[in-house]
């Protein structure tokens, strides 16, 4: 018997940039339901997520319930953009918050990266002296990412080019 108001489930896979899936969590567009745990990630955490995603290792999926339902939001920042339907973010919420507060520097989760070590690191005093390192979040910026690349030696402008998103 079909029921016209009840829509059959479906999944479907799908890539998309961190820069983009980031700038959704931000505007309120993916939400962490109120059932999901805290965010319980440690700041060590952040550098071995950013390198994962540079070198192109899995870092599993998310998984998202798209429904016009409205459960609460375990959070009110970003605040839940009401609308037709709603992303809950199911699984991956650290990994998104992590990706969010690295991006801006949020929480003081600061990485870091040296093109001519090919290593990422939480930001220190010692690298925060050392023109070397360069803000992850940086990075996400079109223009400060051309900028570095060009100013690199040509043999270290191809791993930087992973992190354009």
């Amino acid at each position: 018997m079909d029921c016209p108001h009840v829509l059959t489930p479906t999944l479907k896979n799908e890539t998309i940039k961190v820069s983009k899936l980031v700038a959704e969590y931000r505007a309120g567009r993916i939400v962490i339901p109120e059932f999901q745990r805290d965010y319980v990630w440690p700041k060590s955490k952040a550098p071995k997520l950013i390198d994962s995603l540079y070198r192109n290792f899995p870092v599993s999926t998310l998984l998202f319930w798209q429904s016009s339902d409205s459960p609460r939001a375990r959070r009110s920042s970003p605040k839940p953009r009401g609308g037709r339907t709603m992303n809950w973010l199911i699984d991956g919420q650290q990994r998104v918050m992590t990706l969010a507060r690295v991006m801006s520097g949020d929480e003081g989760i600061e990485v870091v990266f040296n093109p001519e070590t090919d290593r990422f690191s939480n930001a220190n005093v010692v690298t925060r002296k050392d023109p070397t390192w360069v803000k992850v979040a940086d990075l996400f910026d079109d223009a400060t990412y051309r900028a570095l690349r060009y100013e690199l030696p040509a043999s270290s402008r191809s791993p930087l080019k992973a992190l354009s998103v």
